[in-house]
């Protein structure tokens, strides 16, 4: 899929939409693969592409296309070809409708149809193998994903612009009438955050084996807020993650120091968060 294209459709999963998105891209981009084995890989080029968004009360309505031809075709690429050559105009039609739900679980998206006030306190999420999952428990929200500590909740929030994760403990956890976390929530200040790192690069790190350590020194490695989003803040000068997956989740083990403090935090993020939010970490084979 081209890269213009995926990016769209992210910013409308997240976000509203102020009118329907109409795009086209009439220049040969990205591919249809088909394969059984990766010695028996076939790939046929596809052009022309066509997006069409519309959302209607919070659900969106998807049409993407593409055509099945290429005509730019590499020799040296002996598995591309035009697969459909004597079918001219053939095309590859997905269509699709994501709810309100789906966007707010899996990408936080802000539904005004859905109540965002937390009406009931909730129970930390109890440890679940891949096989026990109980997406209902997921601590996920509008704007909001947490992990789970020892003693309760942790807002967890990634930056990916800056390259930071941003760890605040949290007060009194409860959820709205349709289930999930509320949009604010109360801190329990200061707020950790650690620079230089993302789910991403914890995602390859972890391709080979089942646990890691990222270690951070320098002036400032990240930051300790105190006392609210206006308070003051200390400069962390070197922070140690200790990481690891493992049948209930991924495992954070967190010690920060700055000039004035320290500061350690121990949390999981379980499968039900994993799976909505960062599918990716997901096993190629049982763990």
């Amino acid at each position: 899929m081209p890269e213009q294209v995926a990016s769209i459709l992210n910013r409308a999963f997240a976000g509203r939409l102020r009118q329907p998105i109409s795009m086209r891209l009439h220049q040969q981009m990205g591919e249809l693969a088909h394969s059984t084995s990766p010695e028996g890989r076939i790939d046929q080029p596809l052009s022309d592409w066509s997006l069409d968004i519309e959302e209607r009360d919070d659900d969106l309505y998807v049409i993407l296309s593409a055509t099945l031809h290429g005509a730019h075709l590499e020799e040296w690429q002996t598995r591309t070809a035009n697969h459909w050559g004597r079918q001219t105009g053939a095309q590859l039609v997905i269509q699709f409708t994501m709810d309100a739900v789906t966007r707010i679980a899996c990408f936080g998206y802000y539904a005004p149809s859905l109540s965002t006030n937390a009406v009931a306190p909730t129970p930390l999420p109890p440890p679940a193998t891949l096989a026990e999952l109980d997406i209902a428990t997921a601590p996920v929200g509008t704007f909001t994903q947490c992990a789970v500590g020892p003693d309760g909740l942790i807002s967890f929030h990634e930056s990916l612009e800056l390259g930071f994760l941003y760890l605040t403990r949290l007060s009194h956890p409860a959820r709205t009438d349709a289930g999930f976390l509320p949009s604010h929530m109360h801190h329990v200040w200061p707020r950790l955050s650690l620079r230089g790192i993302t789910m991403a690069s914890i995602r390859f790190s972890l391709l080979n084996c089942p646990a890691i350590r990222l270690t951070a020194e320098g002036d400032c490695v990240g930051d300790l807020q105190y006392a609210g989003p206006d308070g003051w803040m200390s400069n962390l000068i070197q922070w140690t993650a200790d990481i690891r997956r493992d049948e209930v989740g991924l495992h954070f083990a967190v010690e920060a120091r700055s000039s004035e403090a320290s500061r350690t935090l121990s949390f999981r993020l379980p499968w039900e968060l994993l799976i909505l939010r960062y599918p990716g970490f997901l096993p190629r084979s049982p763990l």
